[in-house]
């Protein structure tokens, strides 16, 4: 349908105006594969791809991990709000002697906004009876059976037969504008209820009504003031932790911007180079596929940066771990091949998983250390908020435990033994077969202490010295060792780097981005972005505008005719005052496309005509400028059509208000525009 019938057309609220480049239908799709991405200094032929495969893997790897958290952390809300929602009329539950049954009511409310809890109660009442919530709620199949019922209108607007037999209707905020209207609604979704195949014969169920599908499901901000944070440090970066610290303070500590900001900072840590690397030297393919791509003579810039790499942190002048000799010693002594820079890597991904791991293990003693002593009435011993500790462990801050080892020391004869059962049993559930094997020494400290708690204990009981406190100044000596050779920095060894977004400083412009300056810029400057767009998406990207125009110069020398129409009017209404009048409003602007046209039929007779008639001044060729009247009509209409379009646009974007007393003047919306 052409733009004329379309305005025509009774229907249509809404009317796309394309570019005389680009008509209807004729606009070329862009795609990730179309793009011309600027080349990285050292990348491997095909990196983008291989190191997008790379973030892929990290983000579902840490994905997995966030939704195994979420589910523990909503399972025991969900399971209370299904068991309360089952037993709701049950004989036990019901007072005697009402005229009728009371509606329980059952509210989940936290500021943010999560729909996975939505998803898993959905689901918790919907399945089997002896499994509200199984392990398979947030992954697998039960996160597709959540898809699955986001998607089914019946479902989510009407209502749905649990296994239980009960009829269950889903009633949304958008189906309740009035009381009249939420009644009908519930109504409905009791009526509705299509029967399963074992339940069609059954007398006391109201037959299946169809139906049109109406709503979908709507938005609920429903979230839980839990310690969802606990999985953070599988984000080793101490900048994403502060950065998710202050986000969580000051705007909302919801899972939905957790996640968001975990892939942010995912994507921004993955455009080195080197990450292609992260998970193996593969390269996302076999051994032998790697070795391939790394041998050709366009990887050898890559190459050339991962041994430089390597070197500068290898150096004689700078002291180094014990870890890192071996990879000194594999290459001087097999020299720098690329089997022995891929060994070096592996040698270095396996030193800082390990370290991670026994921070990690650090950090959880301090936990339950801690937790151990608010439950005895000690105030925290953490020094500052969790997240601000959790960062300060992450940069090797935390091994100063001065503050809970004095705590420890401290502890009656009763208190170190709960304690120490504390301990023991969190060494003991390392889930591990390795870290169990090589925590057995603070399992074999743990156990002997116990038993020189155990003889104490029988040694007061007839009347010997109680040795109670340097059992307890024992613990505190051990705990200050142990903590202070976990509780190590990630950014130390060899290529950190790879495996800890530490170097990268988040890109908290993406979080927290500026639309209206951003807005107010392109309309100012509208060449820079278009310059960026084609930089990004190639030469030969559709943005609309003529390449006359764009002569690679900066905006700020751009003449104002050579600007796009909604610039040049936004040019004009910066220079109007509070109040603008539309007509003089549409001639300053028709001034400025005359001037436009002007130019282009100069440009055209000169590169176009003859020597002649090129050497001639602008007033000596003034009666081929002349326009018949018909041509006079169709660019007055032009002018009209393109200063309705542009003034849409601003009002689209919010710039201008209707006065609402006089019909010819609008109202500017923003002032003190700085240019």
């Amino acid at each position: 349908m052409s733009a004329i019938q379309e305005l025509n057309d009774p229907n249509k609220t809404c009317i796309l105006l394309p570019a005389p480049e680009h008509p209807i239908g004729t606009m070329p799709s862009l795609s990730l594969n179309s793009l011309h991405l600027p080349p990285v200094p050292g990348d491997l032929p095909g990196g983008y791809d291989l190191r997008l495969n790379s973030y892929k893997r990290a983000w579902k790897t840490c994905l997995d991990r966030m939704q195994t958290v979420i589910r523990d952390i909503h399972a025991p809300v969900v399971s209370a709000v299904s068991t309360s929602v089952r037993t709701a009329y049950a004989q036990s539950h019901t007072l005697p002697g009402l005229p009728y049954t009371e509606l329980p009511v059952v509210v989940v409310s936290a500021p943010g906004g999560n729909h996975t809890i939505i998803s898993d109660v959905v689901h918790a009442i919907d399945g089997p009876i002896d499994d509200s919530f199984g392990a398979d709620t947030l992954s697998g199949k039960g996160k597709e059976r959540a898809r699955e019922d986001d998607g089914d209108d019946d479902l989510l607007v009407h209502g749905s037969r649990v296994a239980s037999g009960d009829v269950m209707a889903h009633v949304h905020s958008a189906d309740c504008p009035n009381l009249m209207s939420a009644m009908k609604t519930i109504i409905t979704g009791f009526v509705d209820c299509q029967p399963d195949d074992a339940d069609k014969h059954r007398v006391d169920l109201p037959p299946a009504v169809k139906r049109k599908p109406t709503a979908s499901l709507a938005s609920y901000d429903m979230n839980l003031l839990e310690a969802w944070y606990t999985a953070l440090l599988e984000q080793r970066g101490s900048g994403t932790l502060n950065f998710l610290a202050d986000f969580c303070s000051r705007h909302t500590a919801s899972i939905d911007a957790m996640l968001t900001i975990l892939q942010v900072a995912h994507l921004k840590h993955f455009e080195e180079p080197l990450t292609v690397l992260v998970h193996d030297g593969t390269l996302g393919g076999s051994s032998e596929d790697g070795r391939t791509l790394l041998s050709q003579p366009s990887s050898f810039d890559f190459l050339d940066t991962l041994l430089t790499r390597v070197w500068s942190e290898l150096t004689p002048d700078v002291p180094t771990e014990g870890d890192d000799s071996r990879a000194t010693r594999l290459i001087d002594n097999n020299g720098p091949s690329i089997e022995t820079l891929l060994q070096v890597v592996e040698d270095a991904r396996s030193r800082c998983h390990q370290r991670a791991v026994r921070m990690r293990l650090g950090y959880q003693l301090i936990k339950i250390i801690s937790r151990f002593m608010q439950e005895q009435g000690y105030k925290t011993l953490l020094p500052g908020p969790e997240l601000e500790f959790m960062s300060a462990a992450v940069q090797g801050r935390a091994r100063d435990a001065n503050s809970l080892v004095m705590a420890v020391k401290k502890l009656s004869h009763s208190q170190l033994e709960a304690l120490l059962s504390d301990l023991y049993r969190f060494f003991y559930n390392l889930q591990s077969h390795q870290l169990r094997h090589q925590e057995a020494g603070a399992r074999d400290f743990i156990t002997q202490t116990r038993s020189r708690l155990y003889r104490d204990r029988e040694d007061r009981m007839e009347g010997q010295i109680n040795t109670a406190g340097s059992v307890a100044s024992d613990v505190g000596e051990w705990l200050r060792s142990y903590l202070e050779k976990r509780m190590a920095r990630l950014d130390d060894g060899l290529l950190w780097e790879l495996w800890n977004t530490g170097a990268t400083p988040f890109p908290s412009e993406i979080i927290n981005p500026a639309p209206r300056m951003a807005v107010i810029n392109a309309l100012l400057h509208p060449y820079d972005v278009i310059n960026a767009h084609k930089d990004f998406f190639g030469a030969d990207a559709a943005t609309g505008v003529s390449d006359e125009l764009i002569d690679g110069n900066a905006s700020h020398k751009v003449p104002l005719w050579a600007l796009p129409d909604t610039s040049i009017l936004f040019r004009r209404y910066m220079e109007a005052g509070k109040m603008i009048n539309v007509y003089d409003w549409f001639e300053s602007f028709g001034m400025v496309l005359d001037s436009q046209r002007r130019s282009r039929s100069l440009r055209q007779r000169t590169s176009g005509g003859s020597p002649q008639k090129r050497g001639r001044k602008d007033g000596e060729d003034a009666s081929e400028e002349e326009m018949d009247e018909e041509e006079e009509e169709k660019w007055k209409s032009e002018v009209q059509a393109r200063f309705i379009r542009a003034l849409h646009e601003l009002d689209y974007m919010g710039f201008i208000k209707h006065t609402g007393r006089k019909a010819d003047h609008v109202l500017r919306t923003i002032y003190d525009i700085l240019d």
